[in-house]
């Protein structure tokens, strides 16, 4: 048996779903064994269009104060100062190498000569569907994704990108005897003592531990990168429509209350906005944070009749510490990760994951 193919998924969302089913048939039309791992239950029909199935009810989110990752963003107007979004997100990173090794360990006395670690939404291309079927193919022992396109697949790329880039964790092939090596050495430990870029002295994301894990062993580097259909992380909070985003503020960061509010920004030409709040009203026509009550028990507006509630959203930004920061030319200068040691100087760096900027790799 040369090769099977182990799904990681979290598919609470009809699309997410569709995703997947589309997933598991062109890996069946491949004539590719697959394993499904899943925090969710899923139907029947899916457990059977699959070769092997794991359900687990054990789904290990990390939560702030232990570790989280801290995403930004900032909105810029001409002749206004600039709003900064920040957020903390849960690290979801550990729950996809808990998927790896529960799987790996399940997988590894079947005797593939390979397995291979996809996404449920990764977008299989023609070079990747070649690996799949014959990974043997290669002399390398392990074949990974960087995340973004390389020039040129030299040892040198390979190293840079191993041991100082991003390793996606959305496509990775490695024969048996190397996974065994390294499904022995992932543990939670590890992994959140960890470190990425040493410049910041902060924690290392899920991408680059699996770049650590992989490092010692002589790999292939996709050159063309690997796509995803699925974005999660997303500065705004309106899912209703593309009329405008909002960004809200609900609690604490860590450390230091704030005022509960709202942001509202990119509002189309022309539209008009009335957000209900308990009992109040707000008319938004242009960018604008507003004061909201610190007990908001309504929250929302119409769109074509039809009423769109905010609330789970404005939970949703409790959960994630979410802070909206007016940038002066002074405090413009700072990066966010030194904005949170400032807001809590206790903060400890080695639970935050390298803040990343919500508008450079994730959509908006």
């Amino acid at each position: 048996m040369d090769n099977l193919a182990i799904i990681i998924s979290h598919c609470d969302t009809p699309d997410k779903i569709n995703l997947l089913k589309k997933q598991i048939k062109r890996l069946k039309d491949l004539n590719i064994d697959t394993l499904l791992y899943s925090h969710i239950a899923l139907e029947v029909s899916i457990q059977q269009a699959v070769t092997y199935y794991i359900y687990d009810t054990d789904n290990p989110v990390i939560y702030w104060p232990e570790r989280c990752l801290h995403v930004w963003a900032e909105h810029k107007e001409k002749g206004k100062d600039s709003i900064r979004m920040e957020a903390l997100f849960p690290d979801h990173g550990w729950t996809v190498l808990d998927q790896i090794k529960k799987a790996s360990t399940f997988a590894l006395p079947l005797k593939y000569n390979y397995y291979s670690f996809i996404n449920y939404d990764t977008l299989l291309t023609p070079e990747l569907e070649f690996f799949l079927v014959s990974p043997s193919d290669t002399p390398h022992p392990v074949i990974v994704d960087p995340g973004t396109g390389i020039a040129q697949v030299t040892r040198e790329a390979m190293n840079k990108v191993l041991k100082n880039g991003f390793v996606s964790l959305i496509f990775t092939v490695i024969r048996q005897d190397v996974l065994e090596k390294i499904n022995a050495r992932i543990n939670k430990s590890d992994y959140l003592k960890a470190m990425g870029d040493e410049r910041f002295s902060v924690s290392a994301i899920a991408e680059t531990y699996w770049g650590q894990l992989l490092s010692p062993y002589d790999c292939f580097v996709l050159p063309d990168g690997v796509e995803a259909s699925i974005r999660t992380l997303s500065g705004n909070q309106n899912r209703f429509n593309d009329n405008f985003k909002v960004f809200f503020q609900n609690g604490n960061m860590p450390g230091e209350p704030h005022l509960t509010k709202a942001f509202f920004y990119n509002i189309k030409d022309n539209t008009s906005i009335k957000i209900q709040c308990n009992d109040q009203s707000y008319l938004i026509e242009k960018t604008s944070t507003i004061d909201l009550p610190t007990n908001v028990t309504k929250l929302g507006f119409f769109d074509n009749g039809a009423y769109c509630d905010f609330l789970p959203e404005f939970d949703e930004a409790k959960l994630r510490h979410h802070c909206i920061v007016p940038l002066d030319t002074t405090s413009r200068l700072e990066t966010p990760a030194s904005y949170l040691g400032r807001v809590d100087p206790r903060v400890k760096r080695k639970n935050l994951i390298l803040p990343y900027s919500l508008d450079l790799i994730f959509l908006f």
